[in-house]
């Protein structure tokens, strides 16, 4: 699996992607400062999948496509995914970490009567 592949089976029918924003991998360290630079996780390939210099930065799923290829989503042992927002017309979907376990998650995009649930 690839992490394309997770997310579009994750949708609903009919959800269409707006943007997505790529974080850092695992755990790692995410520059506070514009000027501070970016460092590689502990176990993230080199080079890594997601480029520093578009971490941060709303793309559409075509500009995206091409850096969710060689990592997933759903991670057995140890977190080996990148923290991801995607915005959809129906939903908000984010990483969860629990245990050092991995997988997708959402909320609704616009306020609705749901029975809230923690996550993680």
């Amino acid at each position: 699996m690839s992490a394309i592949d997770d997310l579009t089976e994750y949708l609903n029918k009919d959800e269409r992607i707006e943007g997505i924003v790529f974080g850092a991998y695992s755990s790692g360290y995410t520059p506070f400062f514009e000027d501070d630079k970016w460092e590689l996780e502990y176990n993230e390939p080199n080079p890594p999948p997601v480029p520093f210099n578009i971490r941060g930065k709303v793309l559409t799923l075509e500009q995206a496509k091409p850096y969710m290829i060689d990592w997933d989503f759903y991670n057995g042992t140890g977190v080996k995914a990148y923290a991801t927002y995607i915005w959809t017309n129906q939903r908000i979907i984010f990483v969860t970490q629990y245990d050092g376990e991995t997988e997708l998650a959402a909320v609704p995009r616009n306020p609705i009567n749901i029975f809230p649930e923690f996550i993680g």
